[in-house]
């Protein structure tokens, strides 16, 4: 299963819900928690935020070449590994998002990943309002 936390406002506990969802489910299986928030916040409530950019799922994104697997934190928690974020993702994110591919990016760089995982848990950004 794959499951996506998202609001178009920040703040109203969209990583609480993602982070604690994801150990629930780690207890049932093996899950992937993946950051897609900028502000790494997924990552600093499991203690494994990326080193840089090329640490990260802003790499995997702006290069589809990149290995998924070695960017991953293994066993941040009972049966969850973690995709961290980084800052950089916000600069990539606007440039797929411009080009309308971020979400089919995101999708493309988790299916190799699907059939490692029973879930995966997306913690995304919230959004402002236009």
């Amino acid at each position: 299963m794959r499951l996506a936390v998202c609001s178009s406002k920040g703040g109203v506990g969209k990583t609480t819900t993602a982070a604690n969802l994801a150990v629930a489910l780690g207890r049932r299986g093996r899950v992937l928690a993946v950051d897609v928030d900028p502000q790494e916040s997924l990552g600093r409530a499991f203690g494994a935020v990326a080193k840089g950019r090329y640490d990260s799922l802003a790499a995997l994104l702006d290069d589809p070449s990149e290995e998924a697997r070695a960017m991953i934190r293994y066993d941040v928690a009972p049966g969850l590994d973690l995709l961290p974020s980084h800052p950089e993702l916000e600069h990539v994110a606007i440039r797929l998002g411009t080009a309308g591919g971020l979400t089919t990016s995101v999708r493309r760089m988790l299916k190799p990943l699907q059939n490692e995982y029973d879930h995966i848990v997306l913690d995304t950004r919230g959004i402002s309002p236009a």
